[in-house]
């Protein structure tokens, strides 16, 4: 095993998208008494870093309107977490500069049709202020108790060209996602005139172009965060505006809705043309 470990941790530990990431199938160790029975040996190499039992267990939910993941009660702390699926096994362990963005990108990458039954469960010890040291050691013990009591190197942690490796755990494609545009720019957008011709030309200019709540990355409504899954699957290359930002987009809420006679949002452009939301592009 500890090769295969050697080989998972080396892979592990790159930089992607602002979080470090760490991969990980099997049952969770969540009993005191497995904490207990853990080798001296184990016991004695990682000394004072933290056990999986010490970390808080979150269950996300689906949005009864859209069937999309909620994990809006996910932290944005640093730190370490392990996320079950709807079996209540275990897929992955990383470690985070911002563990509910990690999440998110994790929904993402699994997109509509497979997130809610792979992000199910998610333990999370928050570690704000700790070396990137102490995240990797507080990894690598998360990992090796999992194998401790019977478990086998999650899927998500394995290499990327090993048996069984789950490479959508790795957030390239999440971590590929383009920041939101800022419509406002440099000149900025004082009236509702100016804000309809920002909209106007943005349209215009980009050819696959989505007004959404929040970005992509960090969707703020089960619509939107639909609307990006499937472009995702798609593998559509694609900008977007987050019409929430009072700063990047003043007004642009209320112009899009003008310029395009629709009333709701997300609202997907191709081509110059109105495509609709998430229930249409579904």
């Amino acid at each position: 095993r500890r090769p295969v470990l050697a080989a998972a941790a080396a892979a592990a530990v790159a930089l992607s998208g602002g979080a470090f990431v760490g991969h990980g199938v099997g049952r969770p160790a969540s009993a005191p008494s497995r904490a207990r029975g853990l080798s001296v040996a184990m016991r004695a190499e990682f000394g004072d870093i933290r056990p999986m039992i010490d970390a808080s267990v979150y269950v996300t939910d689906l949005d009864p309107i859209t069937a999309e993941v909620d994990i809006s009660m996910i932290p944005e702390e640093m730190g370490v977490y392990a996320v079950y699926n709807d079996k209540d096994a275990l897929q992955y362990i990383g470690l985070s500069r911002a563990i509910s963005k990690s999440v998110a990108n994790h929904v993402i990458a699994f997109g509509p049709a497979e997130a809610g039954r792979m992000v199910s469960k998610v333990k999370i010890l928050e570690m704000a202020g700790e070396s990137k040291e102490t995240l990797k050691a507080t990894w690598e013990r998360w990992i090796k108790e999992h194998m401790e009591v019977g478990g086998e190197i999650p899927a998500g942690n394995l290499p990327e060209n090993a048996d069984g490796a789950e490479n959508r755990w790795r957030n390239k494609g999440a971590a590929a996602v383009k920041a939101p545009l800022s419509l406002a720019g440099v000149r900025g957008i004082e009236t509702m005139a100016e804000a309809l011709e920002a909209v106007a030309t943005a349209v215009k200019k980009h050819p696959v172009l989505l007004f959404m709540k929040g970005s992509p990355a960090m969707p703020q409504c089960g619509f939107s965060a639909k609307t990006v899954g499937i472009l995702k699957e798609l593998g559509a290359n694609f900008e977007s505006v987050n019409i929430m930002d009072p700063v990047a987009n003043p007004g642009v809420r209320d112009a899009v809705k003008e310029y395009s006679k629709w009333p709701t949002i997300p609202q997907l452009f191709i081509g110059g043309g109105l495509i609709g939301g998430g229930d249409i592009l579904a």
